[in-house]
């Protein structure tokens, strides 16, 4: 319970950072990026049931999911050739490169896997932690800052044009 409680004072500290700084999505980067940064610099365990993870993952799909409606699908039939194209070469590069850096770097092909393929970062660290891998973890952290940075970046330049 203590370490629950733990996970989420850095958990709320970490969304209120990154709302201060103005990142997109901070109550979801933020938390990843302090808790996941937290468990190098801290020594005592830092865990969280499953059951409000999963009960997290639903409330994030759920904002998510409130956001599509069917005029939006209208508007996807005229490019929905192009996104499954570039979809279908975005997975099979990424899986080509996780596979090259997982041969060079001798790490498990799920780790590389997770590490090379974009987005859903929260499913990601979901995925991670069932299957119990211990090494995905930094790269976790390195795509968190990239995300922030582009999102960051891309927020910054938003305002700067307007």
């Amino acid at each position: 319970m203590k370490a629950m409680l733990r996970v989420l004072a850095f958990s709320l500290i970490g969304g209120y950072l990154f709302s201060l700084l103005h990142i997109p999505i901070p109550w979801m980067l933020g938390p990843i990026v302090v808790v996941i940064l937290t468990q190098f610099i801290y020594k005592e365990p830092l865990k969280w049931s499953g059951k409000m993870r999963d009960l997290g993952v639903v409330m994030v799909g759920t904002v998510i999911g409130i956001q599509f409606n069917i005029s939006l699908f209208g508007m996807m039939k005229s490019i929905l050739f192009y996104m499954i194209t570039l979809n279908v070469i975005l997975i099979d590069g990424s899986i080509g490169i996780a596979f090259l850096a997982g041969k060079w770097s001798k790490i498990p092909l799920k780790a590389a896997v997770l590490a090379a393929m974009p987005g859903g970062l929260g499913q990601i660290i979901v995925f991670a932690e069932e299957e119990k891998l211990k090494k995905s973890a930094s790269f976790l952290i390195f795509k968190s800052f990239g995300s922030c940075w582009s999102l960051g970046s891309y927020h910054l330049s938003l305002q700067v044009r307007s």
